[in-house]
């Protein structure tokens, strides 16, 4: 197929589509396939009819555009700022927009920087050395299973207190229940989806009252404590603004619900994913496993462990490249703007930039499909733009939580790989389902063999 590139009208071009529907039919089911295939033929950035005029970004320049230079000019959708999505996620960061955005992030920034983070490393360990033990009496699992109970273990533990356990699993199926709804209320074609009786929708308010009676009770106990705020309730509690004041009850909550899915989705299928190339790349993994015994010799992996286990960190990234969790990111413009591409944008346009897509684009990656780990040395990452490769996001809405996902994902990787050989059951039968998140759908089943020492 020939490449298209910007069109001397500054509109770019892309697929022609129907009548009506345009190019919906052909991108809902196979979303990445059809991304991927616009971005092959049409080059830099593509046309596509998808509701409103959309243009999916394929070079890292006019995403740098979007997210920084020009990101007052580029909101969420309406789905998530407007009024139905604050009834389902809140008021918090994940919701605002604009000014009300930046008062949020500055106020909670404090509590999520690299330091911040390090002080929650002895309940990661605890927990991953919780589902080591396990795994030595199992010979098979769903790995993604496995790796976003661990992932919401430590989330709890972080939001709730180091003492916070969920042993009967309640509150643990209550944020299963919220994410399909939230799955469901995004995806879901069918009009009314949240007025239907159906089980998603009444598991889904189950789970509400379920939540909210949850960080209320926690909230109280916390107001009572005499110690200084460890868990991020009690840090978000005792936040104040510029002026002076609190959040209210009502915010602390939201803000709670939204550390609850975002803070183990994102972590849990990274972790899934990693295990996944691991397994089919097995002199990659055995370079990983030897990497940590030399740094960390008999003691468990922590701390002071992080900054030499540097291959190990290579691999997260290469993981997140190939498979990034937040697989897509949707942007609407204020006002008319011209890309860096020469692309002319015009206001209510709505922008998709897609991770999966871009960090494959072979102008960054010579063998864009290759699991390579020698993709994040330092050299290869200096010799590339930024915006080649942004799991987390970038600009004023990157992810708040990465300090804590990077230190959580790196410490999990070298403590488990050290200790187990994972191999999928059934290889072939992986598929991609980029709903909220990018997982394997239906899970990966692997087996578990511990190694030898």
């Amino acid at each position: 197929m020939s490449h298209s590139h910007t069109a001397t009208n500054g509109r770019a071009a892309g697929p022609q589509g129907l009548p009506i529907f345009g190019n919906l039919l052909s991108y809902l089911p196979r979303k990445l396939q059809y991304l991927q295939e616009c971005a092959d033929r049409y080059g830099k950035v593509v046309r596509l009819r998808l509701g409103e005029p959309t243009w999916l970004l394929n070079n890292a320049e006019d995403v740098h555009h979007v997210l920084i230079a020009n990101s007052s000019n580029y909101q969420k959708t309406r789905r998530l700022t407007g009024q139905k999505g604050r009834q389902l996620s809140g008021n918090g960061l994940l919701t605002s927009s604009s000014s009300q955005h930046l008062k949020q992030r500055r106020l909670l920034q404090p509590h999520f920087t690299k330091q911040t983070s390090a002080t929650f490393c002895g309940l990661v360990q605890e927990e991953t050395r919780r589902l080591a033990k396990s795994w030595h009496q199992q010979k098979q699992a769903d790995v993604c299973r496995e790796m976003e109970c661990l992932a919401k273990s430590v989330i709890l533990r972080v939001i709730f207190g180091d003492d916070f356990n969920d042993d009967d699993g309640e509150i643990s199926a209550a944020i299963d229940a919220r994410r399909r709804y939230i799955e469901h209320f995004n995806l879901s074609l069918f009009p009314f989806r949240d007025k239907l009786p159906t089980r998603v929708v009444r598991d889904y308010q189950h789970a509400e009252r379920r939540l909210h009676e949850t960080i209320d009770r926690e909230l109280r106990s916390q107001s009572r404590s005499t110690e200084p705020p460890k868990c991020m309730l009690a840090r978000f509690s005792s936040a104040t603004y510029q002026n002076g004041l609190s959040m209210t009850q009502e915010q602390v909550r939201d803000e709670v619900l939204t550390l609850m899915s975002t803070g183990y989705e994102t972590i849990g299928d990274g972790l899934t994913w990693c295990w996944y190339l691991l397994s089919q790349h097995q002199s990659e993994e055995s370079r990983m496993v030897e990497e940590v015994k030399s740094v960390c010799q008999r003691d468990d992996p922590g701390l002071d462990h992080l900054d030499d286990l540097k291959f190990t960190r290579m691999v997260f990234n290469e993981s997140l490249r190939l498979y990034p969790p937040t697989w897509i990111y949707v942007r609407m413009a204020d006002n008319e703007d011209v890309l860096p591409s020469g692309t002319r944008v015009c206001a209510g346009d709505k922008i998709y930039i897609c991770q999966y897509i871009l960090h494959r684009n072979p102008q960054y990656f010579p063998d864009p499909q290759q699991f390579e780990p020698e993709n994040f040395n330092d050299a290869a990452i200096a010799n590339r733009p930024k915006f080649a490769f942004f799991p987390f996001g970038g600009g004023p809405r990157v992810c708040i939580g990465e300090p804590l996902a990077r230190m959580e994902a790196i410490l999990v990787l070298a403590s488990l790989g050290r200790q187990f050989k994972l191999r999928c059951v059934d290889a072939n039968a992986v598929r991609l389902h980029p709903g909220i998140t990018l997982r394997p759908k239906g899970g990966l089943l692997m087996t578990i063999e511990s190694r030898s020492h």
